[in-house]
């Protein structure tokens, strides 16, 4: 079964727990033939995985300046 996603909305919830109730009950949500997939947002999960890209760029960038290879020969 493939998915095909057509798109992403962002929805700030002034209220906590209105949050919760949407994640709780809209998840899973038939609309028009596609069903909603409803998640909080994790800042500091993303900012870790933009922090994590970062340090493998930098890394790269060191292995190419120096000619070091962690690729098996």
């Amino acid at each position: 079964m493939r998915l095909d996603t057509r798109g992403t909305a962002f929805v700030v919830y002034e209220d906590i727990y209105d949050a919760k109730t949407a994640v709780d009950h809209l998840s899973g949500f038939n609309v028009a033939n596609r069903y909603l997939i409803v998640l909080y947002y994790q800042q500091a999960k993303m900012s870790k995985k933009f922090d994590q890209k970062k340090k493998e760029e930098e890394i790269a960038r060191m292995q190419e300046k120096y000619g070091v290879s962690t690729k098996d020969k």
